[in-house]
This record gives C-alpha cells, sequence and structure tokens, in this order.
C-alpha cells in the first residue's frame, strides 16, 4: 500500500514501542537542543546513539512545547530513525506513551509521516540546516555535525560490506523511486489505458463522465516526468474495471483516511 504509515512499519520491522526501540540501542547522557529547528514549528530535542558498528546509529527526535533554553520544554512527539541489515534507513513514530503512529502532529512539526521522512532524507543522515544557537549542557551544533559525520563514516563502511542489488552510490535511484510512486498516486489518462488495459478514448470519456479535473503536480511544476494533467487516484479508482484497495488520502502528511490492512 502506496505511502501507508503502517504497512511500511510492518515492512520494515519498525518497533512496536518506543521502549522496544529503546532496548534495541544505547544512547549517549548528553543531549542535542535544536531551537531554530527547519523540521518543527518550536524546538526540538535530539538524542544520539552511541556503540560501535551499525547499531550504533540511531536518532530520536522529540518535538514539544516551551524552550529548551529556559529548560520549559515538554515532550510530545517521538521520532526515530535506525537501520535496518541492508543498510537503507528506518523511521519510527511514537506518541509520549510510546505507541505508534501513522503520523507527526502538525501542530508541532513539519514531519509529516514516514513516508516524508524518506522523501527528505533519502538514504543520508542530516545536518542541522538553521541552528545556531547551542544553550549550555547540550552538544553543540558544531559537535553534532561532527557526530552525524562520524555517522555517515560507519554508514558508509557497512553499506560496502553488503551482498546487496542497491548501489548506494547510484543517487538518482532515490529520485526515481518517488516518481514511481507518485506517477501512481497521480496517474494521467494515459496512465490509466495501460492499467486499466482499455483505449484512451474510453477512459477519458470515463473520466469526463464524473466531471474529473487534471491539475499539475505541486512539486513538479513544468516537469515532463510526471505531466501537468494528472489525476487523484483515490478519485479514478471507483472506474477502474476491477476491485481496488482505498489509499491514503495525503501520501506525505497527516491523513484524513489511513489504512491499516493488517488489522
Amino acid at each position: 500500500m502506496w505511502c501507508s504509515s503502517y504497512q511500511y512499519y510492518a515492512l520494515t520491522g519498525v518497533s512496536p514501542s518506543y521502549a522496544e526501540f529503546r532496548a534495541r540501542h544505547a544512547f549517549s547522557s548528553r543531549q542535542v537542543a535544536i531551537v531554530e529547528s527547519g523540521v518543527a514549528h518550536g524546538n526540538r530535542l535530539i538524542e544520539v546513539g552511541q556503540g560501535e558498528g551499525i547499531n550504533s546509529v540511531a536518532f530520536v527526535a522529540f518535538e514539544g512545547t516551551g524552550a529548551l533554553r529556559d529548560h520549559s520544554f515538554q515532550k510530545a512527539d517521538i521520532e526515530t530513525l535506525d537501520f535496518m541489515e541492508n543498510g537503507q534507513l528506518r523511521f519510527g513514530l511514537y506518541d509520549i506513551e510510546g505507541h505508534l503512529k501513522d503520523t507527526t502532529t502538525s501542530a508541532l512539526t513539519a514531519a509529516g509521516k514516514p513516508s516524508k521522512c524518506l522523501w527528505c532524507h533519502e538514504i543520508n543522515l542530516q545536518l542541522p540546516f538553521k541552528n545556531v544557537t547551542d544553550p549550555e549542557g547540550y552538544y553543540s551544533t558544531h559537535e553534532f555535525k561532527e557526530l552525524v559525520a562520524s555517522a555517515t563514516r560507519v554508514i558508509a563502511s557497512y553499506r560496502k560490506t553488503l551482498a546487496s542489488h542497491v548501489d548506494f552510490t547510484r543517487l538518482q535511484d532515490h529520485s526515481n523511486a518517488e516518481d514511481l510512486y507518485l506517477s501512481f498516486a497521480e496517474p494521467t489518462a494515459n496512465r490509466l489505458a495501460a492499467e486499466w488495459n482499455m483505449p484512451l478514448e474510453r477512459v477519458q470519456q470515463l473520466l469526463a463522465s464524473r466531471n474529473l479535473k487534471t491539475h499539475p503536480h505541486s512539486e513538479r511544476i513544468d516537469d515532463d516526468v510526471l505531466g501537468d494533467n494528472l489525476y487523484d487516484r483515490n478519485d479514478v479508482d471507483p472506474l477502474a474495471p476491477y476491485p481496488t484497495i482505498r489509499g491514503p488520502s495525503d501520501m506525505r502528511e497527516a491523513s484524513s483516511y489511513e489504512p491499516n490492512l493488517l488489522q
């Protein structure tokens, strides 16, 4: 199920609870205070994994209210990052009680769903974009960048040991994979004709009968890869000549409908 958080969790083996995630990793007692965040709407508190090998590469980010500088910060959302055995990043989202959730709290952060984490991180760890304030008692921004650089070297060394069909030097592959699900989520009439094994004119008639309008992709304007005349998948699926499964109402942000086909 494209960009569905619960199916992603099952496929990647995300810890079913935050307590289990903590049991998998060791963390430094010192934390990172992100005051000017490129993700959170307020402050962001980050914990950094420690130890040896790929299992030491783990991060926890807390979103919340209040300020780290005056110790009024109150944790609310929990975001985790670690690595799978295949060398790919893995993301988990939890509420403050440690239960998995399908998306972050939009009032606190722009992080969205795990699919948005993947969209931004691609195959990399991200350095802080905006942070310039270093409250006392935390890792400084410079020290955090050094920790990320060290973890990146661990990741690169680990990936070289893998007997895998994934070539991590092919950086464009991530963008190509994004195009695959974007073109599925927002198909053209030509794509639907191929999927439904129908003449294009018949597909266009069906779409016109529902008065469905096309749109350009919001991220890829003036891009000939996806095209400009796109439909929403959930609008066109009822016209398909076979049963379909309803997907999330949004691929990366909080969805009004988020399927969990595992229940």
